[in-house]
């Protein structure tokens, strides 16, 4: 949520200056290559990870995909382990609060996929959708 924000955010403050930048054109007098409508290239840039000059990636795209790729993981792994749980406690004698314990993960795994789909954590009351 915060990378996508973010994202939102810088997307506002630089959809503003090109505005800026194309009403004050001639009152600017800032040289064409200099805008922020004019194209973006860096120095030298290499796609390749090993490479220590830059590459053509997008931080928040990548803040993104590394959440809900971690995200997915760790619902794997969660309904893998309350899976084994399940069919361990029905194979044979279990300690006396386990049946509390399996009733207690699908509720609080259930609440907080439904806040996260409705986006009710830390929404901004600014931004509207464009």
């Amino acid at each position: 949520m915060m990378a996508k924000g973010s994202k939102a955010w810088y997307e506002v403050y630089e959809r503003y200056i090109f505005e800026i930048e194309q009403e004050e054109a001639e009152g600017l007098k800032i040289p064409e290559r200099y805008r922020l409508g004019a194209l973006c290239r860096p120095w030298e840039m290499n796609g390749n990870l090993f490479s220590k000059k830059a590459g053509r990636y997008s931080p928040s795209r990548l803040n993104i995909t590394i959440g809900s790729v971690t995200l997915t993981a760790w619902l794997t792994v969660g309904l893998i382990h309350y899976a084994a749980n399940v069919i361990l406690y029905a194979e044979g004698p279990a300690l006396c609060w386990l049946p509390l314990i399996l009733a207690l993960i699908p509720a609080s795994f259930l609440a907080v996929l439904v806040t996260a789909a409705r986006n009710m954590w830390g929404r901004s009351r600014s931004l509207v959708k464009p």
